[in-house]
């Protein structure tokens, strides 16, 4: 049981390190993807 309890703890934080390392660049992602869909919108609305 200790042994799983620490397999558990460590695969849970190494989860909660991928998610932060994740979540700046689907951030930048998103930031990207919403910059080019605003730079077409106004190039057909020209």
């Amino acid at each position: 049981p200790v042994v799983l309890d620490v397999v558990n703890n460590s695969t849970a934080s190494g989860t909660q390190r991928t998610i932060l390392n994740i979540l700046p660049l689907l951030v930048l992602v998103v930031l990207v993807l919403a910059f080019v869909g605003v730079m077409k919108i106004g190039k057909s609305g020209k």
